[in-house]
């Protein structure tokens, strides 16, 4: 994952790469441009280590002189130097229960030296950003003076002793308080103090004075404070070892009393024992209850601890392979820390396991462990159990009492170089050259070639002589393996390959080839067996086993032989060509065809054939497979196999490790690394195994001769602590977040540890394996509510045993402001809202739409009603039209038929039934000219309908009507009797009102009134002021227009009154239907 936040400092690791020694002692030495951090001005830091401290944690503690301290967890070193606030030298490093840090330090030529403290607690070897090292605490001033030691007590107190006689107790308290008081010895003062604690007792050794003291660790002023003066000098440290021994330095020597913690202290003197080894060093170790590891300048002393005795002293440049040696230090898996002037070393705790043979004494000035191992065997002569050794310098040998010498050029051995090896029981010895062929040494005393004048050799009764079996440089071969017969004792013939041709050779000559031609193929290695019918067995390295098809004697060798001429030194080989000899057996498991094979192994009636992956267990008469046995991935192809039967067990060398196999049931029991304390990488030839007779297994490696010695081994190893080292979240409120992890896993035997990790809550699986010891998530997610990750890491023991951190680290992500509940609950109800008026909207929409299509709708039914309304409109008018047209031409026609009338009374009913015509047709023009077809303005019509009779009578001058009404409309059928009552009620007014009028008389008036009375109720009136009627008298002419106009007042529903007022008023009352509004 990106990193989203800038660094804020640069620290630049570089992880250790555990490298073997070249000595004798296996040691994981790591050089210290190795171990250390870069600078910032980047130099490389050059300087010892000087003291080893582990805390609480299990990191490491190492004093890097002059310049600080550093902090090792196995992944890289952190430093802290005096921009920590660090005053001068630290000498000595202690943690209390709270995880402060305590030191102890020296003066240098600028600084006193005393004791300091952490600001703050060490969370797994960091300390905080902020944190720094005091000299003095709150209203507390610690010790300003060279310390001499610094050391945690059981009950956590810190006990610090000046050189210069203070010894200050410190004191802890959950809280973190600390305070201090002063312990003083009965009389006189402390000298240079060293301390020690064991079941609640502090012991203090008083260098200068040579004296013992025994206080409780909770003394008080007071209290007994016990004594004894100790023989000789007191120079060094005190140290409780196995069985409540306790240990202290002299001068020279090292001095060791036997329990004296339920003793008086006085009777100490009677139980010291002590032990003359030189100048030593003050700190020991013990890696088990039996040995204890002293420090020197130059060596590094092991000492049987039951017998106070010298077991061994190993050189630190030699055996070691490292600069003098300043502290040393057990770990809690009982892995042993040396700091030196190189760096910081890594002993196993079972390192007596793989301890090298010490061969000082061999005579070969270089030693086995410059060059590597070719060949190995076992032999049985005279004098007993002898290992055989082929090397690149010649042969080593090695007694049944573990004496090793040599046998080189000096000894008379004619070649430096030994290609391969193979001895018989009676103590001959076949090695190969490449450049003086196959010599055989032997103790015979027929003349030889050569004498030789090993010192070793000559302890039997007779002299070795060495014999030469002259060959070509190309045909030498590179192993040999002594033919048995199948009773088990030997023949006088070996068998030896080279690579290329296989071959078969005598104890003398000729000597006879094998190559491709028959039917072995090429590249043909120096494995060979035999099973019981004795027919051949040979590896090949690219295409696998080939067998002969019949059984195969040096007698069979012989016949099938052709004899060539000689090629070197008058001596002669022969070929063998039949290409029929040997067939090829194809290796099968479970479906899987092995095609290469590395090496055979002929085991009773088995045979164990190395192949990639494993090792493939054959039936040795019939070559089918048994059994699989499959190493760890981490392996290499098995190059040897040796078989221990006295323990039932099987190693199989590979290039990384050695691999024990159960012989009965094949189970890989363990397999043992060069990070469990192999020295160098094994295998480096065939035949380079071989066993003693007490397990101990010797093999040849790219640096030399090594041994493992699995009685001495500690297979079960202790669980590491895995830690997240640092957790730092940042997030801001807009949802960017970023979270970091530090890890270490503290397996200091596996320098290849990798890790898998799993965020949960975010990943669903491990993540794949990675070396990197840090990881960073961003943008981690979070929603309403905060969001707990927890985060796991795992790692591998070498065994392949799961590690975990204990208990997951949490972190809390907070969701960014806008996804929090409330902002959630707010954009819900804006939501609500906005859903709502939405489908407001929505409704709104649709009802518009609705709308507009119901108009739209309407609109084309008004349109189509308009359309048919105009079309009746236009027929109503039309027909409107052509009644008034008809009603014209009723009114001609009366019109000439009144003009041929003689008879006034019958022209005058012409007259009036003509004025009645054109009333109805003047209404009827009237509606079809204006706008309303259903309806007559009543007072238009009522002056057009006087107009017309006036002129129809000619009366215009002599009558004035007028019409006093407002614009009314009025139906048609309600405007026509109406009409015809008007042309009545005028008609009569023009002939009869004014009669009596002469010449030159005013014109009359008559006025024409409808009034609307009430919403149904007209009114109306028509007054002339003419002269009246004469009710009395009777109607005036034929009467027709009187019962006329009461029939057309009845016909209204109305009611008709008359009466003079100044002349005749006539009114009709009416009501309509539905009134026009």
């Amino acid at each position: 994952m990106a990193a989203l936040k800038n660094i804020l400092f640069l620290q630049i690791t570089i992880s250790f790469i555990l490298v073997s020694c070249c000595g004798k002692l296996y040691g994981q030495w790591l050089p210290v441009e190795e171990v250390e951090v870069l600078l910032p001005n980047g130099d490389v830091y050059e300087k010892s280590m000087e003291v080893v401290h582990i805390d609480q944690a299990g990191m490491l503690w190492m004093s890097r002189y002059p310049d600080g301290l550093g902090v090792y967890d196995g992944e890289k070193m952190i430093p802290y130097g005096f921009e920590n606030g660090l005053s001068t030298n630290v000498w000595y490093v202690s943690q209390d229960e709270l995880g402060f840090i305590w030191l102890g330090t020296r003066n240098t030529a600028s600084e006193r030296g005393g004791v300091q403290r952490s600001s703050k607690p060490f969370l797994n070897g960091i300390l905080p950003k902020d944190g720094v090292f005091l000299d003095s605490l709150p209203g507390l001033p610690l010790l300003d003076v060279e310390v001499s030691a610094l050391k945690k007590d059981e009950l956590g107190n810190l006990w610090a002793a000046s050189v210069d006689s203070l010894l200050i107790r410190y004191h802890v308290d959950a809280e973190g308080t600390v305070s201090a008081d002063t312990i003083a010895p009965p009389t006189g003062v402390f000298g240079g103090l060293m301390i020690a604690f064991k079941e609640q007792q502090a012991y203090l050794l008083d260098r200068d004075a040579s004296r013992l003291y025994r206080v409780p660790i909770d003394y008080e002023v007071g209290d007994t404070m016990e004594q004894v003066e100790l023989p000789g000098s007191t120079v060094g440290n005190i140290h409780f070892g196995p069985g409540d021994r306790l240990y202290w330095k002299g001068a020279e020597r090292l001095f060791m009393a036997d329990a004296p913690l339920a003793k008086p202290l006085e009777d100490i003197k009677n139980n010291i024992r002590e032990l003359e080894m030189g100048a030593v060093k003050e700190n020991f170790v013990f890696p088990d209850n039996e040995t204890m590891l002293v420090q020197s300048t130059g060596n590094l002393i092991e000492i049987n601890t039951n017998t106070l005795s010298i077991r061994r002293i190993y050189d630190s440049a030699l055996d070691l392979n490292v600069k003098p040696l300043l502290d040393i230090f057990k770990g809690r898996t009982g892995n042993i820390w040396l700091a030196t002037n190189d760096g910081l070393a890594r002993m196993p705790v079972d390192y007596r396991a793989y301890l090298s043979p010490n061969l000082h004494s061999t005579g070969l000035s270089t030693g086995l462990g410059d060059e590597a191992t070719v060949q190995a065997a076992r032999m049985t002569g005279p004098e007993g159990k002898w290992l055989t050794i082929g090397t690149s310098q010649g042969l080593l040998l090695r007694s049944e009492e573990g004496t090793w010498t040599a046998v080189g050029e000096a000894e008379g051995l004619p070649y430096p170089q030994v290609l391969g090896v193979a001895s018989d029981d009676e103590g001959r010895i076949w090695a190969s050259s490449r450049q003086r062929g196959i010599n055989l040494l032997t103790p015979e005393s027929n003349p030889h070639d050569i004498r030789v004048a090993s010192k070793t050799l000559n302890l039997f009764d007779r002299p070795y002589l060495i014999h030469q079996i002259p060959s070509l440089s190309s045909y030498v071969p590179s192993a040999l393996n002594l033919e048995r017969a199948s009773g088990g004792d030997p023949v006088p013939s070996i068998w030896g390959g080279n690579g290329t041709f296989g071959m078969v050779l005598s104890d003398d000559e000729p000597w006879y080839l094998f190559t491709k031609e028959t039917g072995l193929e090429t590249a043909v290695l120096t494995f060979y067996e035999k099973d019981e019918q004795e027919h051949v067995i040979a590896a090949n390295i690219q295409t696998g086993i080939f067998r002969s098809k019949e059984p195969f004697t040096f007698e069979e060798v012989q016949r099938l032989a052709t004899k060539g001429k000689a090629v070197s030194k008058n001596r002669s080989f022969a070929g063998v060509r039949d290409t029929g000899l040997f067939e090829h057996i194809p290796l099968i498991w479970n479906d899987v065809v092995f095609p290469a094979i590395t090496i055979i192994r002929k085991w009773e009636n088995e045979l164990w054939a190395g192949v990639p992956g494993g090792v493939l267990i054959l039936d040795l008469n019939t070559l089918k497979a048994r059994e699989f046995v499959s190493l760890q991935d981490t392996l290499r192809t098995p190059t040897d196999i040796a078989f221990d039967p006295d323990r039932n067990r099987a190693w199989v060398v590979t290039g990384l490790g050695l691999c024990e196999v159960h012989l009965e049931n094949y189970e890989l029991l363990n397999v043992i690394r060069k990070a469990d304390g192999l020295r160098g990488e094994i295998g480096y030839g065939p035949q380079c195994t071989v066993l003693d007779e007490t397990g101990t297994i010797f093999f040849g490696s790219e640096k030399g001769l090594a041994a493992y010695r699995p009685e001495l081994a500690r297979h079960a190893k202790d669980s590491f602590a895995l830690y997240v080292r640092e957790n730092d979240l940042y997030q801001n409120g807009w949802g960017k977040n970023e979270a970091y992890f530090s890890y270490a896993a503290l397996d200091y035997d596996n320098r290849k540890k990798q890790y898998q990790t799993k965020l949960e809550g975010y990943d669903e699986e491990w993540s794949d394996w990675s070396k990197d010891a840090s990881l960073r998530y961003t943008n981690l997610p979070a929603y309403l509510f905060p969001k707990v990750y927890k985060f796991r890491v795992r790692s591998q023991t070498t065994n392949g045993d799961w590690v975990e951190n204990e208990v997951p680290t949490k972190i809390e992500v907070s969701p960014p402001w806008y996804l929090t509940w409330w902002a959630a609950l707010i954009g819900l109800g804006l939501l609500a809202l906005m859903i709502r008026w939405f489908l407001r909207f929505q409704l709104r929409r649709q009802a518009e739409a609705l709308a507009l299509q119901e108009a739209a709708v309407i609109k084309q039914q008004r349109d189509e009603i308009q359309k048919k309304s105009d079309q009746n409109e236009l027929l109503l008018k039309e027909i409107h039209h052509r009644v008034k047209n008809n009603l014209e031409v009723v009114s001609s026609l009366l019109e000439l038929q009144s003009a041929g009338l003689t008879d006034s009374e019958a022209r005058d009913a012409m007259q009036a039934g003509q004025s009645r015509v054109q009333s109805m047709g003047l209404l009827h023009q009237k509606l079809y000219q204006g706008e309303n077809l259903a309806a007559i303005e009543m007072k238009g019509y009522f002056g057009e309908l006087a107009s017309s009779l006036l002129e129809s009578f000619e009366a215009e001058e002599k009558l004035k009507v007028k019409v006093d009404m407002a614009p009314l409309e009025l139906d048609v059928d309600t405007a026509v009797p109406l009409g015809l009552i008007i042309n009545e009620l005028l008609t009569n007014t023009i002939k009869y009102a004014y009669t009596e009028q002469g010449e030159g008389a005013a014109a009359g008036a008559v006025e024409v009134k409808l009034s609307k009375e009430t919403k149904k109720t007209y009114r109306l009136t028509v007054k002339d002021n003419g002269k009246g009627k004469d009710f009395a008298a009777g109607a005036t002419g034929t009467g027709f227009g009187s019962r006329l106009v009461n029939l057309l007042t009845r016909q209204l529903g109305g009611t008709l009154t008359e009466e003079n007022d100044g002349g005749l008023k006539t009114e009709v009352l009416f009501e309509v239907a539905a009134p026009p509004e």
